[in-house]
This record gives C-alpha cells, sequence and structure tokens, in this order.
C-alpha cells in the first residue's frame, strides 16, 4: 500500500508531459533489452546448428570408416580421454591405502607411547 501512495504521489506531481518521456524512456529500455536478447539468441541458434552439424559430419565419418573396416566409432576421442585419466596406473582397490595417499588426519600426532 505504501508504494502505490508513493507512486500516485509521484505521478500526480508530473506533468503530462514528463510522464509521457518517462514512459517512452521505459519504453526504449525495454526495446533495447530485448533486441540483446534476440541478439544472443540468434548467435546460440548459429553455434548450435554449428555442433549439429559437426556432430552430423560425425556420424557420417564413423560410417564410412566402418564401411572400409576401419571400426565403427571414431578413435581419437578414446586416445584423447586415456591421458586424462583420474586414476594412476597402478591403482589397485584390493591393496588398501598403502603408500599411495588415502585419509591423511588432520589432527597432529603427539609423541610418546600408549599410556603406561
Amino acid at each position: 500500500h505504501k508504494v502505490h501512495k508513493l507512486v500516485e504521489a509521484v505521478v500526480s506531481t508530473q506533468s503530462t508531459g514528463e510522464q509521457m518521456d518517462r514512459l517512452e524512456g521505459m519504453r526504449r529500455a525495454r526495446m533495447k533489452l530485448q533486441q540483446d536478447v534476440d541478439e544472443a539468441a540468434a548467435v546460440e541458434a548459429q553455434k548450435m546448428k554449428e555442433r549439429e552439424e559437426r556432430a552430423r559430419q560425425e556420424k557420417i565419418d564413423d560410417w564410412e570408416r566402418h564401411v572400409r573396416g576401419e571400426g565403427y566409432k571414431s578413435k581419437t576421442k578414446a586416445n584423447d580421454s586415456s591421458s586424462s585419466t583420474l586414476k594412476k596406473d597402478n591403482y589397485n582397490p584390493l591393496m588398501g591405502s598403502g603408500s599411495t595417499g588415502g585419509f591423511k588426519s588432520s589432527r597432529p600426532r603427539r609423541g610418546g607411547g600408549g599410556g603406561g
């Protein structure tokens, strides 16, 4: 209610010309924002079209490779992903933590024996 009354007070103190100028400015600002959104959407649509074309071409290449007997899927992706493995080559989950890292307590160890 307070905001509504404040808006009415501001509007009533402005002349009709000032109100029209303010509304026209708001309309221009909205149009500019809409134009920015439309341009961004057009750029994104173009990028999506290019991605779809690359995917289509890759499928064609995969099929041609398959027909020639070189394998169905592209091997370049498999080679790239193997170079960025998450596990070490000597990882064995059955060996426990050992010296390969694992859990390390953040509590400091005190010297000495256990009790007595």
